[in-house]
């Protein structure tokens, strides 16, 4: 019997590949036509890791490390040998903790707890221990793995602020990637293998040290290391309240919630140079104002987290799929815009279950998050339905008035670190508003990412 061949269309070029051959195979042969390392692939415009195999025919394009997504999956990556070095080289008798705090020149600052002194000689030797594993090209492997097996896994390795993040969350699975031995869970996607990892420098500085990583605009330099540091100590001193207060994980955030209140917390966090900020929209998809809007962000590279009405999501399937392959995260918002009250609960939620098929029977993916119009919400839920109540903080009440100038005022006046902004995609003021919105807090340091990643990260 012959092997099954697949078409595998790249630029203007078609050629036949065998079925289960990796993305990583392929990309060998067309590396020496691209200045830097290829680190991930579109496949049918949806992102994969290159350890992914071929199982249909399909059109490929190349993420470089030049590339946004492609430089945060080389420093992700990097981080996790980082901390597998430390561990290696320290003993894991003799680490507590391992923490990536904040950026600090073109890096990341870090600093290890635990029964060790962190000088020059400890810092060479954990270098030493990283160009070791480039040069064998140390595999990083990933696994999707129970919520609850994640949660037993990270209590065995005494890593208990990942055991305590993850049980917040609602999701069936979660990812974890390793490198022989060494475990963790790293939200967004890794490169293949240690050896794509050549450029990094270790900084000794102040109670720790700067893992120093190449910028985007080029890939291969480290740059410098020169620190800011009066900036540094800001953001030193703003990790410094959290630990005070016991919060220094998401997880322990939610811990303190759940038992105090949120007003009980106080959270200094005014400066930062890279402040990750969420923007979000419900009531759609509209026809012709999700479209603008969905150009909009394409434009500027931006994503975003729709929650959906299933009536409609069932009108203009083609919509949630260009959501889903423009990488956007698609949530539910019940069928009809019912709001949960203690005489509809079974009604409610029927909407949501219904919603859910809708959602996945387009996405062919689980609907993992979902957002209770009017927030109204039973907590109970999140175990019957395995979903995750998504509210916000930023409410300019776009809905009630056509006034783009005054929404968009509203929103970059509100928008702090990790806000949630809330916005309707079913009205022409409010998706300029948004673009408009985006431009500005962009040039003020924010970064647009998902609810995922401000959630979970």
């Amino acid at each position: 019997m012959g092997k099954e061949m697949y078409q595998v269309k790249i630029g203007e070029e078609t050629r036949l590949y065998e079925a289960g051959t990796t993305y990583r195979e392929i990309v060998k042969e067309y590396q020496k036509d691209y200045e830097d390392d290829i680190v991930l692939v579109f496949v049918n415009g949806k992102l994969q890791e290159l350890f992914k195999k071929l199982k249909s025919d399909c059109v490929l394009e190349f993420e470089t490390t030049a590339g946004e997504i492609g430089h945060r999956a080389y420093q992700r990556s990097i981080s996790l040998m980082m901390v597998k070095a430390v561990y290696d080289v320290a003993g894991h008798d003799a680490i507590e903790k391992v923490r990536i705090h904040f950026s600090v020149s073109k890096g990341y600052y870090c600093t290890v707890k635990g029964d060790i002194s962190v000088d020059q000689a400890f810092l060479s030797r954990v270098e030493a221990r990283m160009r070791e594993m480039v040069e064998m090209d140390m595999p990083i492997n990933k696994r999707s793995v129970r919520t609850d097996d994640a949660i037993a896994l990270f209590g065995r390795h005494g890593m208990h602020d990942k055991e305590r993040l993850f049980r917040y969350r609602r999701v069936s699975k979660v990812n974890i990637y390793s490198m022989n031995e060494f475990e963790d869970y790293h939200y967004g996607y890794m490169v293949p293998s240690a050896g794509y990892l050549k450029y990094f420098k270790l900084y000794l500085y102040d109670e720790g040290f700067v893992v120093q990583m190449p910028v985007k605009s080029a890939p291969k330099v480290v740059p410098a290391f020169e620190p800011q540091n009066k900036l540094f100590h800001v953001l030193k001193e703003s990790v410094h309240w959290g630990d005070i207060q016991g919060i220094e994980t998401v997880g322990a955030l939610n811990d303190r919630i759940t038992r105090d209140g949120v007003h009980d917390v106080v959270l200094v966090q005014e400066a930062l140079q890279e402040k990750k900020i969420a923007i979000t929209f419900d009531d759609g998809p509209h026809p012709v104002y999700t479209e603008k809007l969905l150009d909009g962000l394409k434009d500027r590279d931006i994503k975003a987290t729709f929650f959906v009405l299933g009536e409609k999501a069932k009108e203009h399937p083609e919509i949630i799929e260009r959501m889903q392959e423009e990488g956007h995260i698609i949530g539910n918002h019940t069928y009809t815009h019912i709001q949960l009250r203690s005489t509809n609960r079974e009604k409610f939620r029927d909407e949501l279950i219904r919603t859910n098929q809708v959602i996945s029977g387009i996405t062919e993916q689980e609907v993992q998050y979902v957002r209770p119009p009017y927030g109204t919400w039973d907590k109970k839920l999140e175990e019957e339905l395995n979903m995750f109540p998504v509210l916000w903080n930023v409410d300019p009440n776009d809905w009630c008035t056509g006034n783009t100038n005054r929404v968009t005022k509203s929103i970059v006046d509100k928008a702090k670190e990790n806000s949630i902004i809330l916005l309707h995609d079913c009205y022409q003021s409010s998706v300029d508003a948004a673009l408009s919105s985006i431009d500005i807090l962009e040039e003020r340091g924010f970064r647009f990412v998902t609810v995922e990643e401000i959630l979970f990260e």
